[in-house]
C-alpha cells in the first residue's frame, strides 16, 4: 500500500467527554498520523471509556472513536506530569484539546503555555462557542449546539417541539472542519515554520451549514420553518416551485423523491411513458383548486404505491432524478454501495470485545488510502513506548 498523506506526523489529543474531537483525530489517524491520546487516570471530567454500549467492561463507542491511537496515561495536572507532557508536546506537530482556553489555562495547557514549548505546533480546538466572543468561557455540547444554531427549530414538524436531528451534527461537522483547519495549517507551517491556533466551533459549523437558509434571509426576509426540509424553497414565497420534492409510500416503506425543478419532473414522465401531467386540462384544473404541490403529490404518490422502494430508486434515477429509498441504519450497514463499494466499515479487533465494524473517514484518495492503524488501546497501554522515549 502507498503511503498515507499523514505519515511522519504526530499528533497530541485531549479530548476528555468531546466526541468531536475524538473523531477529528480518529481522522488523523486513518489518515497515516501517530495520534497520541493523553487520558488524566481517574479524571473526574471524562466518562468517554464508559459510554454505552459496553461489552466485557470496554466501551463500543470509545473503541469506534479511538481506533488507531496510543493510549498515554499522564496526569499533567501535576509539575512533574506537566513537564512530561510539554516535553511529548515539543515533538509534535498538532495538538487537539476541547475545552474553553479558560479551563485548559487551569489544566496548563493553554495555548500561550503549549506554543512557548513549541513555537511551530498547530494547536487546534474544539468547543460549543469558540475561543472569541461573549460565550468563550461557556461550556456546551452537541445537543446545546443545536439548540443554539436554530437547527432544532426548523428539523421538527409544524407545531411540534423542536427536535434534535438523530445524531451528533455539532461534533461530526465541527470535526471535519478542525481537520480541514489542521492539515492546512500543516501545509501552510511547512512553508513557513510558524505554527497557529485553528478555532473551531460546534455553533459556527452548524451555522455553515445554513448557507442556502443564510441567502434567502438577507435576500428577502424569509425565515427557514419546520418541515422547509421537504417543501420546495422559492425566491418568491407567493409562488410555488413546479416539482416533486419530498417522501413518497411505496409497498414497503418510504421513497425519497427530489425532483424539485419542472424539467426533472417532465424526465420522469417521459421515462414511465405518461403524458405530462403539468400538460393536461384535467391537472391544469386540479392545479387551480389546490396548491401545485398537492396535486403533483398526489399523482406521483397514485404510482410509488404500487412499487418497492428499490424499484422506485432505479426507474426514478434512470429517469435522470434524483431519489433513493429512504433506509433504517440496519439497512445501510448493510447496503453494497456503502458497506463494500466504499468500504464505509472496517473490521476491527477489539480487546475484550472482538471482532467488530467502525466507521471509515469519508474522504477516499487513491494514491494514498486511509485505512484504521488498529484497535483502540487501553488506557496507559502506550506509556512505556512513548513517554519511555522522552526520559
Amino acid at each position: 500500500m502507498s503511503e498515507k498523506m499523514l505519515t511522519g506526523y504526530r499528533v497530541v489529543e485531549y479530548s476528555a467527554m468531546s466526541t468531536g474531537a475524538m473523531f477529528a483525530s480518529r481522522f488523523l489517524a486513518d489518515y497515516g498520523a501517530e495520534v497520541i491520546k493523553v487520558e488524566i487516570p481517574n479524571d473526574p471530567d471524562d466518562d468517554s471509556r464508559k459510554l454505552p454500549p459496553i461489552v466485557n467492561g470496554v466501551s463500543a463507542t470509545y473503541a469506534n472513536l479511538n481506533s488507531g491511537k496510543k493510549s498515554v496515561s499522564l496526569d499533567f495536572r501535576t509539575p512533574e506530569g506537566h513537564e512530561m507532557l510539554m516535553k511529548l508536546l515539543k515533538t509534535a506537530d498538532i495538538f487537539i484539546a476541547a475545552e474553553p482556553m479558560k479551563y485548559l489555562a487551569k489544566k496548563g495547557i493553554d495555548y500561550d503555555t503549549v506554543k512557548a514549548a513549541n513555537p511551530s505546533i498547530i494547536y487546534g480546538t474544539l468547543t460549543c462557542y469558540g475561543q472569541t466572543g461573549p460565550y468563550k468561557d461557556i461550556k456546551g455540547n452537541d445537543l446545546v449546539s443545536q439548540a443554539f444554531t436554530a437547527s432544532m427549530t426548523i428539523t421538527n414538524y409544524k407545531d411540534s417541539l423542536p427536535m434534535k436531528m438523530g445524531y451528533n451534527v455539532g461534533g461530526y461537522f465541527g470535526a471535519i472542519n478542525l481537520v480541514v483547519g489542521l492539515i492546512g495549517s500543516i501545509y501552510k507551517r511547512n512553508e513557513t515554520g510558524k505554527g497557529q491556533m485553528v478555532d473551531v466551533a460546534m455553533t459556527d459549523s452548524i451555522i455553515a451549514s445554513m448557507c442556502t437558509l443564510t441567502a434567502h434571509y438577507y435576500v428577502n426576509g424569509r425565515m427557514p420553518t419546520p418541515g422547509q426540509s421537504l417543501a420546495g424553497v422559492n425566491d418568491d414565497p407567493t409562488k410555488e416551485r413546479i416539482g416533486a420534492r419530498g417522501l413518497y409510500k411505496t409497498k414497503d416503506g418510504y421513497e425519497c423523491i427530489s425532483a424539485n425543478q419542472e424539467h426533472l419532473l417532465r424526465k420522469i414522465h417521459a421515462y414511465l411513458g405518461v403524458p405530462n401531467l403539468l400538460d393536461t386540462p384535467e391537472f391544469q384544473q386540479e392545479m387551480k383548486d389546490t396548491s401545485v404541490t398537492t396535486a403533483i403529490n398526489r399523482h406521483l404518490t397514485e404510482w410509488t404505491t404500487t412499487k418497492t422502494k428499490q424499484e422506485v430508486f432505479i426507474e426514478i434515477s434512470e429517469a435522470g432524478a434524483p431519489a433513493c429509498p429512504v433506509l433504517d441504519y440496519k439497512e445501510i450497514l448493510e447496503n453494497d454501495n456503502i458497506a463494500n463499494k466504499r468500504g464505509m466499515f472496517q473490521e476491527v479487533d477489539e480487546p475484550g470485545i472482538g471482532k467488530m465494524k467502525v466507521s471509515m473517514v469519508s474522504a477516499h484518495m487513491m494514491n494514498c488510502p486511509a485505512e484504521i492503524a488498529g484497535p483502540a488501546e487501553l488506557q496507559g497501554q502506550s506509556n512505556d513506548a512513548v513517554l519511555g522515549a522522552l526520559k
